[in-house]
């Protein structure tokens, strides 16, 4: 994330890497908690990301409503946009307009993840086989938000399936058996006649 500084300070060394030196309007790359510790105490200004731009996120949009795939986004988009909103919405530019477009973001999406969770019932139900769902370029929130729907809803439908295919063995089984009675029975008539025949 890149901050404007508005203090004077040397590299700061932690565990995950040194940063800076930081010098008043200078641009420099923090970590993101980094950056909102700094802007909490109001020690720089946040600069947006490139995606965040207005312009790109009505391209992206435009692109969602287009196509059945999915944008490249971030992989922490919605959680970058959450923190940033509660520590920076002073320095994000057309703030307003921003979160709008980045909720109709997030609706169209959301709705893309709920047709192929429909598919794939609707494939597995009528009989298909569905190892896996496609999610490029979904996010961490989206996956996390679908993650336990969907594996649940797959177990149970293939352990339905599961049962299905037991059923069928178990009825399969019986009729063979049932052959297997008959064609015993029939032998040891023969066999009774042929005994019968001989005395």
């Amino acid at each position: 994330m890149t901050i404007i500084p508005k203090f004077s300070h040397d590299q700061m060394y932690f565990i995950s890497g040194t940063f800076g030196p930081f010098l008043p309007q200078t641009p420099v790359e923090v970590p993101l908690w980094l950056a909102i510790s700094l802007k909490n105490r109001c020690k720089c200004a946040i600069q947006a990301p490139e995606w965040m731009d207005k312009e790109r996120l009505t391209e992206n949009l435009q692109f969602e409503k287009d196509n059945e795939t999915f944008g490249e986004l971030p992989y922490h988009f919605a959680e970058v946009t959450s923190l940033l909103f509660s520590a920076a919405a002073d320095d994000i530019p057309d703030a307003d307009a921003v979160r709008t477009l980045l909720e109709d973001l997030g609706d169209i999406r959301q709705a893309k993840i709920r047709r192929g969770v429909h598919t794939v019932a609707a494939d597995v139900k009528t009989g298909g086989t569905a190892f896996a769902v496609k999610l490029n370029n979904v996010g961490a929130m989206e996956t996390s938000l679908v993650r336990p729907f969907l594996t649940e809803a797959l177990n149970s439908f293939f352990a339905f399936r599961g049962q299905d295919a037991e059923d069928a063995a178990r009825a399969s089984g019986a009729a063979a058996s049932q052959d297997a009675d008959a064609g015993g029975a029939g032998a040891e008539a023969a066999g009774g006649r042929k005994l019968r025949r001989f005395r």
